[in-house]
């Protein structure tokens, strides 16, 4: 995975105050709702997509649509929640880390995180799939981080092959902003199933 690649995801999630067309609030990838086949065995199982994630703490019930990286930046569409495909991340429900991001500010209006903040430990998230089947995740930590940190932080892009974990990353509402207009730090939620 690369260092650039997860900087340029951390600062892509974010939006801005300003309308600044560098930072695109709509879609980069193709969304697919039907079941994929992981693998390239007959064997494999059919794994099928998450389409919403529920946090009722803050109260956020969204979309889930999958995108990646264009140009080395990944940035959810407008009013979703995405997660990332590539970089060895997994869909969210499977077991491994998935990295979901959506935006604090939208233009000049809340995006999807913009009570990703409020989030404490202990607090649930879940996951839903076209079928209807739902993980249930539980909060285990919350951080504020640099970009930098994020980008090569362990428990966002670090091996997982025992749990289901989501990396749950928006930007730091606190922190301020860089010249270029992206926010100066992310939050990080991380959350597990049990």
């Amino acid at each position: 995975m690369s260092v650039v690649a997860a900087t340029a995801l951390a600062v892509g999630a974010c939006g801005s105050g300003d309308a600044d067309p560098r930072t695109s609030t709509s879609p980069t990838a193709v969304t697919q709702t039907a079941p994929v086949t992981r693998g390239a065995t007959p064997s494999s199982p059919t794994v099928v997509e998450p389409i919403r994630l529920s946090v009722p703490s803050i109260k956020v019930s969204a979309e889930l649509v999958a995108v990646e990286a264009k140009d080395n930046v990944v940035s959810p569409p407008a009013g979703a929640v995405a997660w990332v495909r590539g970089y060895d991340r997994v869909l969210p429900g499977e077991v491994g880390t998935s990295v979901v991001t959506a935006h604090v500010i939208e233009g000049k209006k809340a995006g999807p995180f913009v009570d990703l903040q409020e989030l404490d430990k202990g607090d649930t998230v879940s996951v839903t799939d076209a079928t209807g089947a739902k993980v249930v995740y539980t909060v285990t930590e919350t951080r504020v981080a640099t970009k930098k940190q994020v980008s090569t932080d362990p428990g966002v892009w670090g091996e997982n092959r025992d749990t289901k974990r989501l990396a749950l990353i928006t930007c730091d509402d606190d922190g301020g902003f860089r010249p270029d207009g992206h926010r100066v730090s992310n939050f990080v939620a991380i959350a597990e199933a049990a």
